[in-house]
């Protein structure tokens, strides 16, 4: 699930717009996927979610999708939506996309365009006007669309798939993740004697400190990782293998992660998906897991859902359990909005 931010004015007039618009808002280009932009009872655009085609038209499978996708845009008082199915198939996209209509209207969700692209053509299964929408569909090129390059020239990214976006989190290899394990050795050195006692999932355990002198550590950790978050600018400053590594065994410590979860806000979340992308892609197990887990936690506060899920797969493969990840994954699959989230010191 992927919600534009407040500075974004996306504006869609024509199927092509929409084509154009969805690999920036998802963050790659899909396959084999069904996209739904939702709207608001101003025709605002509220967030774009995908999910995968069932391998089959099979009937269970259709339905299960169906249900998941009619809950999520209810849950998020949806008024209006398009539909994309992407498949090099488009006799098996095509009653599937019928279903889904269905059960849009008994869900009082009105379908303003259904299309299928198969990457050079796409068909509207809404409109019957034969002069617009022909039989042998429309042709389409998103290299040359303005949409594509205003996206571009903002700053968007689209990747060329979902491995590509998998794989650009992917963890160090060769010569640097011999470096990074080499420095997360000396840092666990230098912070394990003074470290806060069994508050950790994974990573360093070290004795308990006194109550003061606990707080007055996890707070001296978390403001390092926020100094280093504010002086991360992509393109620019880059934190050495040592600050990665710094920060990577700080936030293992739960007390120091949760001081930057709690953080968090919508207007910081950006940032925080930039330096903690960053973290993930340097560090290696078992403290890739927390930064992975803050990942995901500021890509679904931003709105990149598809992010967050790729940040969860990292987490999970290096602890399954790990209840933080859990609680995101929970966000995820239930389709809560991000606009839910009160920074804990806002609540107060």
């Amino acid at each position: 699930m992927s919600t534009p931010t407040s500075t974004d004015r996306v504006t869609l007039r024509a199927p092509d717009d929409v084509l154009a618009k969805v690999p920036f808002l998802i963050g790659f280009h899909p396959t084999e996927s069904l996209v739904a932009l939702a709207f608001g009872d101003a025709r605002q655009l509220k967030f774009a979610t995908r999910i995968d085609l069932p391998a089959s038209t099979d009937g269970d499978a259709v339905a299960d999708m169906t249900r998941r996708l009619v809950s999520l845009l209810c849950a998020r008082s949806t008024c209006y939506c398009v539909l994309v199915a992407y498949t090099a198939c488009r006799e098996d996209a095509t009653p599937i996309l019928r279903t889904v209509l269905a059960s849009f209207g008994d869900a009082g969700i009105s379908v303003l365009d259904a299309l299928v692209a198969d990457g050079r053509r796409w068909w509207s299964d809404v409109c019957a006007d034969l002069t617009c929408c022909p039989p042998e569909g429309r042709p389409y090129d998103l290299s040359r669309h303005p949409v594509t390059a205003r996206s571009i020239y903002g700053g968007e990214v689209a990747l060329a798939d979902q491995e590509a976006l998998r794989g650009s989190l992917a963890a160090p290899s060769g010569p640097a993740r011999a470096a990074m394990e080499a420095t997360i050795r000396r840092v666990e050195a230098e912070v394990s004697p003074e470290g806060a006692s069994d508050r950790v999932e994974g990573g360093v355990r070290a004795a308990a400190l006194g109550p003061d002198s606990e707080v007055a550590v996890v707070q001296s950790r978390a403001a390092f990782v926020g100094e280093l978050l504010r002086a991360h600018r992509p393109g620019g400053h880059r934190a050495s293998d040592e600050e990665i590594a710094r920060v990577a065994v700080h936030v293992a410590d739960v007390a120091v992660r949760d001081e930057v979860w709690s953080s968090m806000t919508a207007a910081s979340a950006p940032a925080h998906v930039a330096f903690w992308t960053e973290v993930v892609r340097r560090v290696v197990a078992p403290y890739d897991v927390a930064p992975a887990a803050l990942l995901a936690f500021a890509a679904w506060l931003h709105g990149k859902g598809a992010l967050a899920r790729c940040a969860l797969e990292r987490a999970h493969a290096s602890d399954p359990g790990y209840t933080m990840a859990r609680l995101i994954e929970d966000l995820l699959l239930r389709g809560v909005p991000p606009e839910v989230w009160t920074p804990p010191h806002q609540a107060c």
